[in-house]
């Protein structure tokens, strides 16, 4: 089985730009008109939003501000119903299965986009960053995401209690060691 999304303009909206939409051949009897979208740039990918499209993208400054200090090209997280739409992208892009995570990301939504490309570095923006977001709400993305798996291999439920126990967890040690050689820089208030 697989999930097809396709982009649809309402009777009244403006086109989206054409430097990042074609416009898709119609089958007949269909009406209206899809289409398919490039990102070359950030710009590109902030135009996309504000036409309301589920497309985010991850930077290193958003993981380095929030304690952990990483460096990597940029991500294009979408709605894995949305990813055969972009036919072109300069990013990497990464499935999401909640579209509401795109909608408005906040800090539940970027850690577990962050949980899965890296999951270390998940784990230490999360302990790094303890009372400043809802342990409830980081648990339902993660099960939205269906990334127990994940989260449980780098020990979440120290951070998330409510998280379930799914698979085998790295020894407690070798989480120690890592955040040990990664120390957290100052976070501002």
């Amino acid at each position: 089985m697989r999930l097809e999304t396709t982009v649809h303009r309402n009777a009244g909206e403006r086109p989206p730009p054409r430097s990042l939409a074609t416009p898709v051949a119609k089958p007949k009897g269909r009406p209206r008109l899809d289409y398919e979208f490039r990102v070359r740039t950030e710009g590109d990918v902030d135009r996309l939003r504000r036409r309301g499209l589920p497309v985010v993208l991850l930077k290193s400054d958003w993981v380095t501000a929030n304690g952990y200090p990483e460096k990597f090209r940029p991500l294009l997280f979408t709605h894995e119903g949305f990813r055969p739409r972009l036919v072109e992208s300069r990013f990497r892009v990464v499935p999401v299965r909640d579209a509401d995570a795109l909608r408005a990301p906040g800090f539940p939504e970027f850690v577990t986009f962050l949980l899965k490309v890296d999951t270390l570095a998940a784990r230490a923006v999360l302990t790094r960053n303890r009372g400043r977001f809802d342990p409830n709400e980081v648990y339902r993305r993660v099960r939205n995401e269906g990334l127990e798996r994940l989260a449980t291999k780098v020990r979440l439920q120290d951070v998330v209690p409510a998280l379930p126990v799914v698979g085998v967890p790295l020894p407690a040690e070798d989480l120690a060691y890592v955040e040990r050689n990664n120390p957290p820089l100052a976070l501002s208030p």
